[in-house]
């Protein structure tokens, strides 16, 4: 009986080495308290995200490897909110590492973490078969790690294998009154509907008349009027922190008649590359909109510059 016991005490502990050790060769025996605590309250946006990406300096052998795609929110108060995510490697692992900024004031940035904050997602090319839901101020955020199915939507997908068959997905369930906007920088109520564009076009004695009425709240600055022959379009700008936000209110001119309700926004982040475009429909006229910065932009005949952001408009008759 001895024999039997000792002879199982042996096989456990060697058991227990070797997972040690497996875990140890494989990078994926790191602990959420390896993370230092940098929470709390920082002077903008960009000092907030660096201390949160800094957290991972030194820690183990764990490198920072790079930046997804951050989700971004406007709060009911007006505050932008974004849910920051980055990938860390150790060895043949590779971990999620979860953080939330809200941009309180110019001066104020808050950093905040979730209680689960740090997810084994990856162990060389295979995605581990996990899902889980964190809560914030904008919503729940359900990620989910696995083999892809039908049912997912492309949009969530964050990161995946070459085959496209299996990897991340982030997919939120807004809290009321909260503003989504998707990677393309457009405004999305909880509804997934374009914030503005279900106004109805009124009558208008002047323009001036219709953009007073068309203002919900501080579109900020007019950085320009692109002015066809159909349509004349109102530019905004407001930045808040390192968030440039624009609203485009079209205003419809026919036969000496001034119709106006409908408009649009979108927030873009100051110095990153980006070219969108939108196609929208107002009355009887097509129109695109295009927002471009950095790289090599496109010019088209009705366009104003702001900043470094290039913003034009095509109506489809002028093609």
């Amino acid at each position: 009986m001895k024999r039997v016991l000792l002879g199982l005490l042996i096989l456990f502990i060697a058991l227990t080495i070797f997972l040690d050790t497996r875990d140890y060769v494989l990078g994926t025996d790191l602990k959420i308290e390896e993370i230092p605590d940098v929470s709390g309250e920082f002077e903008d946006y960009t000092m907030a995200y660096d201390a949160m990406e800094s957290s991972l300096d030194g820690v183990g052998n764990l490198d920072y490897t790079a930046a997804y795609s951050k989700h971004l929110y406007k709060l009911s108060d007006g505050h932008y909110y974004s849910l920051e995510m980055l990938d860390a490697s150790c060895k043949s692992a590779y971990y999620l590492y979860t953080g939330f900024i809200e941009v309180k004031n110019p001066s104020v940035s808050e950093l905040s973490f979730p209680e689960n904050k740090f997810n084994l997602i990856q162990v060389g090319d295979k995605f581990q078969q996990k899902s889980w839901d964190l809560k914030s101020k904008a919503g729940v955020h359900h990620f989910k790690v696995g083999e892809f199915s039908q049912s997912d939507r492309i949009e969530d997908r964050v990161s995946m294998n070459d085959k496209g068959t299996a990897g991340l997905l982030v997919s939120t369930i807004p809290n009321k009154d909260v503003i989504v906007i998707n990677q393309e920088g457009l405004w999305l109520d909880r509804g997934n509907n374009k914030v503005g564009m279900d106004e109805k076009m009124k009558s208008f004695r002047s323009e001036r008349a219709a953009l007073a009425a068309v203002k919900k709240d501080d579109f900020g600055r007019l950085a320009g009027v692109l002015k066809t022959g159909d349509m004349n379009f109102y530019l905004f700008s407001r930045q808040i922190d390192i968030f440039h936000e624009y609203t485009v209110v079209p205003v419809r001119l026919d036969k000496g008649q001034v119709s106006a309700g409908k408009y649009e926004r979108f927030t873009y982040k100051k110095d990153n590359e980006f070219e969108s475009e939108f196609e929208e429909k107002v009355d009887d006229v097509v129109y695109n909109l295009h927002f471009q910065q950095g790289g090599k932009i496109t010019h088209y005949p009705h366009h104003v510059k702001d900043g470094t952001i290039d913003i034009a408009v095509e109506v489809r008759s002028e093609h």
